[in-house]
């Protein structure tokens, strides 16, 4: 859409009825919306990190009395911190009063460690097999790990209202603009270089009076389905003939048959990022969810 946009809603007699099929598309499918995607997606990845590792998911410890015994390292995993500091998961071996040898790990311990070294450990005397050392932390994350995720959340929210935002626009030319009498695609053009390169999908039509205008949608890559010279359907504000929009620009490309717009089928960026949302969170829930459920009614 190009030119000078004006903000006038112009209601006719037969302006069109946009489905909420057509909406979801517009608004989930844009740009700016397909950010939030990626935001949500990066969000519930270390959502589920964070969960998994932290003492609820690991089950190391409950609400529960506890009992201590001695414990020796049998292993550990060094690795440093973005400050470069040393980070060491200790993993170790303590003996039950009843003779019973169990295992555990305790995460990022600061202080030098190897194998042999002695501990005393804490550990749920309804659940023996939960424990943790003393003095060490309990979590295999960072605390950015935690705010990253946290602020993914209004990021995301800021950038699919940006999104919803945008798609109004589009949303008030299908239904109020003027079909052109005649449109074709023409050819898509590049901006910028490297990874600043966006692609516009560019369309002629002519108004109503003959005139012959241009018009620019964005397009994820140059690789547009339509080719050269081949024929478009383009609205146009009619306020403002500058202002128009090419249907198969849109996502989900819809089409206007006599008064009504077919939605189109969901775009494939949109299936594909809704789909891997729900695989992240399906086995977050499934391998990280269920154990710290089992933590939660325990610890009741």
């Amino acid at each position: 859409m190009q030119g000078p946009y004006r903000d006038t809603k112009v209601v006719e007699a037969g302006s069109r009825a946009l489905p909420l099929a057509l909406r979801a598309r517009l608004v989930l499918g844009h740009r700016f919306t397909l950010v939030a995607w990626l935001l949500l997606i990066g969000s519930s990845v270390l959502s589920w990190h964070c969960a998994g590792n932290s003492p609820l998911g690991t089950r190391t410890m409950s609400a529960g009395p506890r009992g201590r015994a001695p414990a020796v390292v049998t292993d550990y995993r060094t690795h440093n911190g973005k400050r470069g500091e040393l980070y060491r998961d200790l993993f170790y071996t303590y003996t039950l009063p009843d003779g019973q040898e169990r295992t555990g790990v305790s995460y990022h311990a600061h202080r030098p460690a190897g194998v042999g070294d002695h501990y005393t450990v804490e550990y749920d005397l309804a659940h023996p097999e939960r424990s943790r050392i003393i003095g060490l932390r309990e979590t295999a994350f960072e605390s950015w790990h935690v705010l990253l995720a946290l602020l993914a959340l209004p990021a995301a929210l800021g950038f699919a209202l940006a999104g919803w935002f945008k798609a109004r626009r589009h949303m008030k030319l299908l239904a109020y603009g003027q079909l052109a009498p005649w449109a074709q695609f023409q050819s898509v053009e590049s901006t910028g270089s490297g990874k600043s390169r966006r692609y516009f999908a560019v369309h002629v039509y002519d108004t109503a009076d003959g005139q012959r205008r241009s018009c620019r949608e964005p397009v994820s890559s140059s690789r547009f389905p339509d080719n050269p010279g081949s024929a478009a359907q383009v609205l146009y504000h009619p306020m403002d003939d500058r202002v128009a929009v090419a249907l198969g620009a849109l996502p989900g490309r819809p089409t206007l048959e006599g008064d009504r717009i077919v939605p189109g089928r969901w775009p494939r960026r949109v299936v594909a990022a809704a789909a891997v949302l729900l695989v992240v969170n399906a086995l977050g829930a499934l391998t990280m969810g269920m154990p710290i459920l089992d933590q939660l009614y325990f610890m009741r």
